[in-house]
């Protein structure tokens, strides 16, 4: 009662297969394919862990007039008691920077909707704030800058720049901005063999310190791919693939616990499917490297 405190962490979904579903941290990925991709993700986070993070995201975009892109994402989160669910429209605009290298710039803007269950918490006494349901609507919009090329990829985002209030969790908490710096390279090994080193790192300065998705995917054949991913002072995961047709792209990821809170849980889960149909004649980049 006497010493009150708070406590912070990072706010946004987050993917252990963030290489395949970039749209959802960065607008100006929308339109960076020459087909209409859209991708889908479900994440079981801790998954024996009751009140855990389970995320559901789907996100569609595809080129517009050759040097324009449209997209849109949305995301389900559902902690504990709260429901956070998104979705969000983007635009951006492509443009050779050489011969083989474009950049783009993007733009997004949305609504969040978010629900409080209070009174299915099972608590002692009668505390009216216990037995409400708070409900709010909350715009943002965010920009984003994306650098590739076919075998490399940079991009630099911020998905939500508003700092909304979250009057209905309590008085204290917001929306904090987040940051997002992503790149990746692929190396040809042999025909058969491909080598794609990537990171993922994530900022929120307000609430959070930095941490970074180190992942290395090593593809056969452009048929299946298999690989890992360090989170720093997080997770240790694992990564497997497969490219089911040319339009077809599967894949299932397990988060192996480093923390303390491998004492409460066996890991989370993680399942993504994608799909590509060609815009033109041209044979689709198979498997998605970007």
């Amino acid at each position: 009662m006497f010493l009150p405190g708070s406590l912070n962490a990072q706010q946004e979904a987050q993917y252990t297969e963030y290489m395949f579903n970039s749209l959802a941290y960065n607008p100006a990925y929308a339109g960076s394919r020459e087909a209409i991709s859209a991708n889908a993700i479900y994440r079981n986070q801790w998954w024996d862990f009751e009140g855990a993070p389970k995320t559901v995201s789907f996100s569609m975009h595809a080129p517009f007039r050759d040097k324009y892109g449209l997209g849109v994402s949305t995301v389900h989160d559902r902690i504990g008691v709260h429901q956070f669910t998104g979705a969000m429209g983007s635009f951006s605009y492509h443009f050779y920077v050489s011969k083989t290298a474009k950049l783009s710039i993007g733009l997004q803007g949305g609504l969040l909707y978010h629900q409080s269950d209070f009174g299915s918490l099972n608590t002692q006494g009668s505390d009216p704030v216990f037995t409400t349901e708070g409900r709010e609507v909350l715009p943002n919009f965010g920009i984003g800058i994306y650098f590739y090329s076919r075998n490399y990829y940079i991009g630099v985002s911020a998905p939500h720049l508003l700092d909304n209030e979250l009057t209905e969790v309590s008085r204290l908490a917001r929306q904090y901005r987040h940051y997002y710096l992503a790149a990746g390279y692929v190396f040809a090994i042999s025909e058969s063999l491909k080598l794609k080193p990537s990171v993922l790192l994530k900022a929120v300065p307000a609430s959070a310190p930095l941490q970074a998705d180190l992942n290395l995917n090593l593809f056969i054949q452009d048929f299946v791919w298999v690989g890992a991913t360090y989170r720093t002072n997080a997770s240790t995961n694992l990564l497997i693939g497969t490219q089911l047709t040319k339009n077809i792209t599967l894949a299932y990821s397990y988060d192996l616990v480093l923390t303390d809170i491998q004492n409460h849980t066996n890991g989370s889960h993680e399942i993504m499917l994608g799909f590509d149909w060609s815009l033109s004649n041209q044979r689709i980049v198979s498997p998605r490297y970007f």
